[in-house]
């Protein structure tokens, strides 16, 4: 057994640990969005005043551009930019357990930062089976015109964690729900002056992490197998099969 499949053996040992669920449909793995063919197909919920757009098209850095509209008063707007089965050829939904241990993008804030109170960055994502959305609160960037870079694993519940609007998340609901994610974005709470807002995102990607933090991921996620454990031969042999054949 050479090295890398002592690593790829150790990994997919950890990763069912974690794995609640097994879908025979995951996600893309390790391909970030680029928006090189327009915004793909990403969207913004129907809130009067927030748009997407690509910025710096046809350009060898565009990115997708979200804009808070002038207010005519300062009541701050807020919004969720999303993907769904219909952007990117339905690139970023389906099974995550088995597959995803963590969302990676950059972010830009361009002459306001969001809001600063909790939950007003933050990444999303929905199962339209249960109803439920899970957030995990971002901070906001150092400083305005500055591309900063988040990596969110998915691998712990609670209120600096992932969590939902109401109180009394759990683990179980957390792991069933990742079994289908029918979408995944970014929350978005403006500053809340009557001025336009612009904001930017880029790269965004699912990925494994890299070698380096990826036993820290997993620690997390052993107390979440206990749950599941009835299950953990047939996702070991579903996963190895998938990482054996890369």
């Amino acid at each position: 057994m050479n090295g890398r499949q002592k690593y790829l053996g150790g990994l997919l040992a950890g990763v069912v640990l974690g794995a609640g669920l097994a879908a025979l449909a995951g996600p893309v793995l390790d391909t970030p969005e680029e928006w090189t063919a327009g915004d793909q197909g990403w969207d913004v919920q129907s809130i009067v005043g927030a748009n997407v757009s690509v910025a710096n098209s046809g350009t060898a850095d565009p990115y997708l551009r979200i804009t808070f509209d002038a207010q005519g008063e300062g009541n701050p707007g807020s919004a969720e930019i999303f993907a769904d089965s219909g952007a990117s050829s339905g690139n970023f939904v389906g099974g995550y357990y088995g597959d995803v241990l963590a969302a990676r993008f950059r972010f830009y804030a361009d002459e306001t930062l969001p809001s600063s109170a909790a939950g007003s960055l933050a990444l999303y994502f929905y199962n339209a089976t249960s109803g439920r959305t899970w957030q995990y609160n971002l901070s906001n960037p150092a400083a305005v015109q500055t591309w900063t870079w988040y990596e969110v694993s998915f691998s712990s519940v609670g209120a600096s964690a992932w969590h939902t609007a109401a109180p009394g998340y759990t683990e179980a609901e957390f792991i069933s729900d990742l079994g289908a994610v029918n979408w995944i974005g970014l929350y978005i709470s403006r500053f809340g002056t009557t001025a336009a807002e612009h904001y930017g995102l880029d790269d965004f990607e699912l990925t494994i992490p890299e070698p380096g933090t990826i036993w820290v991921l997993l620690a997390a996620m052993v107390p979440m197998a206990v749950t599941f454990r009835g299950r953990l031969a047939e996702v070991l042999r579903k996963v190895r099969a998938r990482f054996l054949r890369a």
